[in-house]
């Protein structure tokens, strides 16, 4: 799935900001991005993930329901990769953050399991210890986010 393709989900979801934009995005975060995957070692398989990433440099999306954080290299819109650790446990790496916009519950902290064969998404809350899975890729997750479902603890204003 190409990168814009991933943008036209995170817009199904809703009003998306993307930390960098222009016509040099990529250029501007290809450094980055090849220093993120030899710092973490196992988050190049996440191909649609790093598509979008490149061509964004993170994002922000917020609908009725929820607010979407996708790190990046910023730190204006989203939180930077520059600003700590995303690993946990030495195998999820952590790489945004789904909120209810109705105030209740923690964020819950998305994740990738770099030490598993599986290309699933996960996700635990902010003071991590166990890891529920959510999603079978990437992909799924913003598709999954785009039709409003979303995790149990994150309620619906239909709700």
């Amino acid at each position: 799935m190409s990168s814009g393709d991933l943008i036209a989900l995170l817009d199904a979801i809703g009003k998306t900001t993307f930390e960098f934009t222009g016509d040099d995005v990529e250029a501007r975060t290809r450094e980055a991005a090849e220093a993120l995957v030899e710092e973490y070692p196992g988050i190049e398989r996440y191909e649609d993930w790093l598509g979008l990433l490149r061509a964004t440099g993170g994002t922000y999306t917020r609908n009725q329901d929820i607010d979407l954080g996708l790190y990046g290299f910023g730190g204006e819109g989203v939180t930077s990769f520059e600003e700590g650790n995303f690993l946990d446990q030495d195998r999820y790496f952590l790489f945004g953050e789904l909120m209810s916009q109705h105030g209740d519950g923690d964020p819950l902290l998305l994740a990738f399991d770099i030490r598993s064969a599986a290309d699933q998404v996960l996700y635990t809350t902010e003071d991590p210890g166990e890891y529920t899975p959510f999603a079978s890729s990437f992909r799924d997750l913003l598709t999954k986010l785009a039709r409003g479902d979303y995790p149990p603890s994150v309620r619906k204003v239909s709700e």
